[in-house]
């Protein structure tokens, strides 16, 4: 039993290591099934490139938007200040000039 092909007919099929001849109309199938899958694996691979590149696009455009909404705010509170203090300035001297203040 646990000998190293040592018995009769030395394989596990008996035949000491002679393969039947496989027929080609078996093989198809199969080769045609491999070929298919490679085929979808080559698609998701490709697909899923696009969807990384797309990815770093968005994130891209999502970073420069936020910079952008940043700066926007700041420019806008800049001139809300600016504003204010120019009315501040020109109200002063406005009622300075009409002797109220």
């Amino acid at each position: 039993w646990g000998g190293r092909g040592g018995g009769r007919g030395g394989g596990i099929d008996g035949l000491d290591g002679v393969v039947p001849p496989i027929k080609k109309a078996a093989v198809d199938p199969l080769l045609k099934a491999v070929s298919d899958a490679k085929k979808k694996a080559a698609h998701i691979v490709k697909e899923m490139d696009y969807m990384h590149r797309r990815e770093i696009r968005m994130h891209r455009t999502s970073t420069s938007t936020n910079s952008r909404l940043f700066w926007f705010g700041v420019v806008s509170v800049g001139a809300l200040v600016g504003v204010a203090a120019f009315q501040v300035v020109y109200l002063r001297g406005y009622f300075r000039r009409k002797k109220l203040l």
